[in-house]
C-alpha cells in the first residue's frame, strides 16, 4: 500500500494559489471546506489565464490521482480535465462541480453529494457512485464503463454516454426523468421489470 502524503487545507489552498498542479498521493485534511473563487480558479479566471484554448486549459488542469480527498466539501469547483485515477472522494460535497474531459477512472464517489455535476466527456470508466447523490448531474458523452450505481439517485441526471449497458447496480439506483440513449431502454427497462422505473 501506498503511504499518502498529509496535507491540511491551508497547505492544499497555498500551494493551488502558488500555481502548483501536481497533488497527486496526497491525504487531504478531511472534511476540508474549498473557498469559491479564493482557491479554484472560477471559468472566468481559466479563461483569462488561458485565451479560451483548450490544449492550454488542459495543460493547467490538476492531477490528484491516488489521492485521498474524502469529505471535501466545494460548490461550483471548475476542474475541467482533471486527472483523477484512483482517487477517493467518498462523503464529498461537491455540487455543480465541473469534470468535463477529466479523466476519474476508478474514483470513488462513495456517497458523495453531487447535485449538477458535469462529467460531460470525460472517461470514469470502474467509477464508483455508489449511494451517491447524482440528481441533475451530467454523464452526456461520457464513458460509463464498468460504473457502479448501486443506490444511487439518478433523477434528472442525463446517462447518455456510452457503454452504460456494463454499468453495476442500475437495479437498484433510483430514477426519475432521467435521460438515456435509445438504445439502453430497453436494457434498463428488462432490468427494472420490478419496479416503477420513469425515464
Amino acid at each position: 500500500m501506498v503511504d499518502l502524503k498529509n496535507m491540511s487545507g491551508d497547505e492544499f489552498v497555498a500551494k493551488l494559489l502558488a500555481g502548483e498542479r501536481d497533488f497527486r498521493k496526497i491525504k487531504l485534511e478531511h472534511g476540508y471546506r474549498l473557498s469559491i473563487p479564493a482557491v479554484s480558479p472560477t471559468q472566468k479566471y481559466y479563461y483569462d489565464v488561458t485565451g479560451g484554448n483548450s490544449d492550454q486549459i488542459k495543460e493547467y488542469s490538476l492531477d490528484v490521482s491516488g489521492s485521498d480527498l474524502s469529505g471535501l466539501k466545494v460548490t461550483s469547483l471548475f476542474w475541467p480535465y482533471i486527472t483523477a485515477v484512483e482517487t477517493d472522494f467518498k462523503f464529498a460535497t461537491l455540487n455543480a462541480a465541473q469534470f468535463y474531459f477529466g479523466d476519474l477512472r476508478k474514483a470513488n464517489f462513495f456517497g458523495a453529494n453531487m447535485e449538477r455535476t458535469t462529467f460531460f466527456r470525460a472517461d470514469v470508466t470502474g467509477a464508483n457512485f455508489s449511494r451517491a447523490k447524482l440528481d441533475y448531474t451530467t454523464f452526456e458523452y461520457a464513458d460509463l464503463a464498468e460504473v457502479n450505481f448501486t443506490e444511487a439517485d439518478l433523477r434528472g441526471a442525463d446517462l447518455r454516454g456510452k457503454n452504460l449497458d456494463t454499468a453495476k447496480g442500475l437495479d437498484s439506483a433510483h430514477f426519475f426523468k432521467t435521460h438515456i440513449n435509445p438504445e439502453d431502454k430497453h436494457m434498463l427497462a428488462k432490468m427494472l421489470k420490478e419496479r416503477k422505473f420513469m425515464v
